[in-house]
């Protein structure tokens, strides 16, 4: 739900200020979904073209290492139907302007803009709106300070089956029975049959057995559906499942080969939520690793 929540905040702090976007430019305002950099001085620094095969997940801004600031819009047809209107997202925070601005994806459409201050207007000179359009399907270096994050390179392989989740193409019936068992361990709530699935080192004398506990807290919940997936370790999306915020990478007891997206609804709210199990193979048995801070 990470979309949806940092669009919901922009949402909010644009309450009231959304307007028709009078700026149109046959080529660019109707063409896909634009997301646009400009200097403080409103001069284009920068922009990606996002199209609907780009596999593009997101898009980062980075501010100049020159203390001065980076603001962000986006044109298009292609851009969430919320999306407020001439809205400019900066990098600007009270204490300088370090930072950036991100730039969510989804299939070809921008979702969101996240950064430190909103506002709203179209600093856009119709001499570089007409620049961008010619550039648009042209091949062309980023400025380093221009990052783009491509979609999980596994992503294109799933299939959606006939309850709505989301497997690969190619999944073995080992997969298949791995996950369907785990799904009736969760839903019964059992100890013993959900330990069976916990993978610990052989030398882990611990007490506290935290995969258990994880497994017994999503089965609780009331899950909808699920996504099995191949996991990439390469990914942004997951470092953070590999490492702590200094860099320190955690170890688990198997290799992660895969990974469990279990979707669930709270009893009384419509927001859905998520749990991710992650999974290896032990001789061959699928199993959830035990993770260890080093």
């Amino acid at each position: 739900m990470k979309k949806f929540v940092l669009l919901s905040t922009l949402l909010l702090a644009a309450s009231g200020c959304q307007k028709k976007n009078e700026f149109e430019l046959p080529g660019l305002t109707d063409a896909n979904a634009t997301a646009i950099a400009l200097n403080d001085k409103g001069d284009v620094i920068d922009f990606v073209h996002v199209t609907p095969d780009s596999g593009i997940d997101w898009i980062e801004f980075h501010a100049p290492t020159d203390g001065s600031v980076v603001q962000v819009l986006a044109v298009g047809k292609s851009l969430h139907p919320d999306f407020p209107s001439e809205m400019i997202v900066s990098s600007k925070i009270a204490e300088g302007f370090m930072g950036k601005v991100t730039v969510e994806v989804e299939d070809g459409m921008i979702t969101s803009i996240a950064g430190n201050s909103v506002s709203f207007g179209n600093p856009l000179s119709m001499e570089d709106a007409e620049r961008i359009r010619a550039q648009i399907n042209e091949e062309r270096e980023y400025l380093p300070t221009t990052v783009i994050v491509q979609e999980n390179k596994f992503l294109s392989n799933l299939v959606e089956d006939t309850d709505g989740n989301l497997v690969p193409g190619d999944m073995s019936d080992e997969q298949k029975v791995f996950v369907s068992q785990l799904l009736s361990a969760l839903e019964k709530s059992d100890d013993e049959e959900l330990s069976s699935f916990v993978h610990k080192d052989e030398d882990d004398s611990s007490g506290i057995d935290t995969i258990l506990s994880f497994l017994k807290y999503v089965s609780n919940e009331d899950i909808k559906r699920y996504r099995f997936m191949r996991f990439d370790a390469e990914h942004p999306d997951n470092q953070s499942e590999l490492q702590d915020m200094d860099g320190n990478y955690y170890r688990y007891s198997l290799p992660i080969d895969w990974v469990m997206t279990l979707y669930f609804s709270d009893s009384d709210s419509p927001m859905q939520h998520s749990a991710d199990l992650f999974i290896g193979s032990d001789s061959g048995q699928l199993k959830v690793p035990t993770k260890y801070a080093e």
